[in-house]
């Protein structure tokens, strides 16, 4: 007697379970690692000495000087000198600009 035709006897793969088991080890893998690092004791913390820098006016004179107390920029300008970031060396300065006495 045969089975009709509905019976098919090749076994075939259920594609979502595969996918499903799949994606279960690989989070498994990584909850692993994930705990691994968390308990080992080699794993340093690195502390890195950063430079910031800092407007200062002395002698009536602005001047631009870094986290250690070195002179950046000499203290020789009138107008404050404007640092956008402190982690970083850029500065912007303002020049007076006579353009009557400008010469062509």
């Amino acid at each position: 007697m045969k089975n009709g035709r509905r019976y098919n006897s090749e076994r075939k793969l259920n594609m979502k379970k595969v996918f499903g088991v799949i994606i279960a080890i690989a989070v498994l893998v990584m909850i692993v690692i994930s705990i691994k690092m968390l308990l080992d004791p080699k794993q340093e913390e690195k502390i890195t000495a950063q430079t910031y820098y800092f407007s200062a006016y002395q002698n009536g004179k602005w001047g631009v000087i870094n986290s250690t107390g070195a002179e950046v920029i000499p203290f020789e300008y009138e107008e404050m000198i404007i640092v956008p970031n402190s982690a970083k060396d850029v500065f912007i300065t303002t020049v007076d600009a006579n353009l009557e006495e400008r010469n062509l």
